[in-house]
Formats: structure tokens, C-alpha cells, sequence
């Protein structure tokens, strides 16, 4: 099978590429590899990779859903304010 490399999977992904950067930094593409070139060092995925590959969800992580039970939402109470004794 092919390689990508990270700018590639960007477009197929429609992502940044610090995005996908970022990805692979994370262990998303496990047998990404790094290859010397004439140019440089480029990072090389195999299309396996790609294709089992599940975008991370956006936002923050939500607690898992037997925490979320428990947490109750209570409105704001309006704080008292403490009054200065009249002289």
C-alpha cells in the first residue's frame, strides 16, 4: 500500500496540517514513520492508517456519563451583602 505523507492526508482528511501534525503526535497513525529525503525528513503513513483512522471529537471531554448523573445544577443564589453598621 501507498504512503501519505502529512500534507496529503490533510487534503484527503480536510484538515490542517498542523492538525494532522498534532494527530500523529497523539499515536492516531501508529506506524507513521519518519523517512530522510533529499529535501529533509518527511513523516510517511501508511493508507491502512488513514483508512482506520477516526477524527477525534471536538471541545472538551465530557465526564463519563455516570458522573454526569450526579452533577446537579443549581441556580445562583444572590449573594448577601454585609451592611456597615449605622454610626
Amino acid at each position: 500500500m501507498p504512503d501519505l505523507t502529512l500534507k496529503q492526508i490533510a487534503e484527503r482528511l480536510g484538515a490542517s496540517v498542523p492538525t494532522v501534525k498534532r494527530w500523529r503526535q497523539q499515536g492516531h497513525f501508529p506506524n507513521a514513520r519518519l523517512e530522510q529525503t533529499p529535501i529533509g525528513p518527511v513523516w510517511l503513513v501508511p493508507l491502512a492508517d488513514v483508512k482506520a483512522f477516526k477524527r477525534p471529537a471536538m471541545g472538551r471531554p465530557r465526564p463519563p456519563s455516570e458522573n454526569r448523573k450526579s452533577i446537579k445544577l443549581q441556580a445562583k443564589q444572590p449573594k448577601k451583602r454585609k451592611t456597615k453598621p449605622a454610626l
